[in-house]
């Protein structure tokens, strides 16, 4: 089984994600790559999806596999808006103080790249919202418990990592200089 590699970082270029990403290489080499810009608001959601699973058809090896990706990168970008953005109200704007108390104010976005390798596909979200709490996409950190036939009484936090979890075969997060990286690897066979 050849594992995933990781790359060596995202290098920031300029204030925001609308100049980012001269990403390092990742090793192995790229079938294709696909890179798309999308705006931190719910409202992008379905575009982002119909991209993710359009840009993915050519190497798919299933239509379930498609829809593990589908809906895998549709919930993380999701949770990036919600909790990274806090645009649950549709806003496109940003305004997240950084370490030194001053505003780090810019357009809100998300920049999704996709990689497909001979087995496996990476899918990279960089943001510039909040970092994610520590642990959250450790794999040491349990996923939440709840009882199937007890629909009233779900869990209100935790059900998008686990969704996440249960689309991909491995999710690495990390923050630096600024910019959040959740990447996922979804193996092709």
């Amino acid at each position: 089984m050849t594992r995933a590699p990781t790359a060596s970082g995202a290098r920031r270029c300029g204030a925001g994600l609308a100049d980012v990403a001269v990403l390092e290489p990742l090793g192995p080499t790229v079938r294709w790559q696909a890179r798309e810009r999308f705006a931190a608001n719910l409202a992008e959601l379905p575009r982002l999806g119909a991209w993710a699973r359009s840009s993915c058809e050519r190497c798919a090896p299933s239509s379930a596999w498609l829809d593990a990706i589908e809906i895998s990168v549709v919930e993380a970008a999701s949770n990036i808006m919600r909790h990274g953005f806090g645009s649950s109200s549709g806003s496109n704007a940003c305004d997240i103080a950084t370490a030194g108390g001053t505003s780090n104010a810019h357009a809100a976005l998300i920049v999704v790249t996709l990689r497909c390798f001979e087995t496996w596909l990476s899918v990279d979200l960089l943001d510039t919202g909040r970092p994610a709490p520590d642990g959250l996409f450790s794999v040491d950190t349990p996923v939440f418990g709840f009882d199937p036939d007890d629909l009233a009484n779900l869990p209100e936090g935790g059900m998008g990592v686990a969704i996440i979890r249960a689309s991909v075969d491995l999710l690495e997060y990390r923050r630096r200089l600024g910019v959040n990286r959740l990447r996922l690897i979804k193996r092709r066979g």
